[in-house]
């Protein structure tokens, strides 16, 4: 597995999972999965999202040279090319008012980022100064601020993704493969130098949780209540930005967390789900 999304349908958790073989969906915590019919079998998933507004729930998968989306829960999905030569999909954002605008972002590794207007029907790569290519991860502010993170650092966009610029960061070259913003907050995962943390939408930047500084952070999650952090052995939580509490789980070295993701929020007692890349799940609570 090398990504999944909840999505909270009554009381239910629906997971989607993307796959090597395809996207699939579980209604039992990932403990069993089934495959969603597709007119072609067996096709590569590299990553899944989706956007909720109101009543309305959109996702959306990239597989190979396709976006795959649904706006029915996965009943019905129609196919959206990307681009040739194909790309590898990173990540997939909804831009904050993509109900109404019909923007998305997709980052990839070697291609840059792509953008769609109209609601997926067609994508063109917008990287005007972006030197790196390999982008990892994308986040958006509240101004509709673009960031992404690359293997070199971290880039934003203030015209909705048209063209880049480098941001200035404590240490320069260091790779970020993971974004959570809160409000004027800013979150990077780094790999090997902590965790970069800004209060003030990036105009200045402090290194915290030193004693990271020998792992690479693939996942970020946040809420005015801490930060939820995550590499791929382990998960920690910090409500201060100094102490990290370190949550208990049991699994093998093999397989890997994948991913981590508490759809209630980050209180205590909110259930954590574990994704490994073997599509097995563990499930812990917030301390």
């Amino acid at each position: 597995m090398y990504d999944f999304i909840i999505i909270k349908n009554g009381k239910e958790f629906v997971f989607y999972g993307a796959f090597q073989s395809g996207l699939f969906y579980s209604t039992d915590l990932g403990a069993t999965w089934k495959k969603i019919s597709m007119p072609f079998n067996n096709l590569f998933t590299s990553k899944v999202n989706c956007f909720q507004q109101g009543g309305n729930i959109k996702i959306v998968a990239a597989s190979a040279g396709f976006f795959i989306c649904s706006e029915d829960l996965g009943n019905t999905w129609s196919f959206l090319p990307i681009h040739i030569p194909i790309p590898y999909v990173t990540d997939i954002l909804f831009s904050i008012d993509h109900d109404r605008s019909g923007i998305a972002f997709a980052s990839t590794l070697e291609d840059g980022v792509y953008v769609t207007k109209d609601f997926g029907k067609s994508w063109s790569a917008w990287n005007i100064g972006l030197v790196d290519h390999q982008v990892y991860c994308l986040a958006m502010d509240d101004h509709k601020v673009l960031y992404g993170g690359t293997t070199t650092g971290l880039v934003e966009s203030k015209n909705g993704g048209r063209a880049w610029r480098e941001v200035t960061l404590p240490i320069d070259f260091v790779p970020i493969y993971s974004i959570a913003i809160i409000k004027d907050e800013i979150y990077l995962g780094t790999e090997g130098k902590g965790i970069f943390y800004s209060s003030d939408l990036g105009n200045t930047w402090q290194v915290i949780f030193k004693n990271l500084e020998d792992v690479s952070v693939i996942g970020l999650q946040t809420d005015p209540s801490g930060v939820l952090i995550y590499t791929s052995n382990d998960i920690f939580l910090s409500r201060n930005k100094i102490d990290l509490i370190e949550l208990n789980i049991n699994y093998p070295d093999d397989p890997y967390i994948v991913k981590c993701v508490s759809p209630n929020g980050l209180r205590s007692h909110d259930p954590v789900f574990i994704g490994l890349s073997n599509g097995a799940f563990l499930k812990t609570l917030i301390p």
